[in-house]
């Protein structure tokens, strides 16, 4: 019994550790600075189907921080894009986004999605979070973009 309940709180403390958001730090001294954390892939299941088939379901979470010392405020009434991609039939397609009209220092935008395929005969997918930031018209722009998108497969 004891083995079980060390076991079941091994598990949990890991899959908590799994679940905290990559810290990054922004080159910016001053600023605003959107970033794309690196794409989690939350626990799920697995089904196994008449024939044999396996269904794997994949649930990533997809995270954008403001990592920079001022708010991202976009100021010509567009709000922020931030938006998720799965890789399908050879292109990013958007299956799931939101918008922010500001996002204060160290504020996290959390974007959850689920989805399946057949083990052995669909590709694993593949996923892509992006935040599309502008910097004509914005009161403290994206000053570095290099960090605006992230890639992600489950393993």
């Amino acid at each position: 019994m004891k083995k079980v309940l060390f076991l079941c709180i091994a598990f949990c403390v890991f899959v908590n550790l799994q679940a905290q958001p990559t810290h990054i730090q922004s080159d910016l001294s001053d600023g605003a600075d959107p970033a794309a954390l690196k794409i989690e892939f939350l626990p799920t299941d697995a089904v196994v189907l008449p024939g044999g088939k396996v269904q794997i379901g994949v649930a990533p979470r997809a995270r954008v921080k403001n990592i920079g010392t001022k708010p991202y405020i976009h100021s010509n009434s567009k709000p922020l894009p931030i938006v998720l991609y799965q890789w399908i039939g050879g292109q990013y397609v958007i299956v799931k986004q939101t918008t922010v009209n500001i996002l204060q220092p160290g504020a996290v935008v959390t974007l959850d999605y689920y989805t399946t395929y057949i083990k052995g005969e669909q590709p694993v997918p593949k996923f892509k979070i992006e935040v599309r930031s502008v910097a004509t018209g914005v009161t403290n722009p994206d000053g570095n973009t290099n960090n605006n998108s992230q890639t992600g497969t489950p393993n």
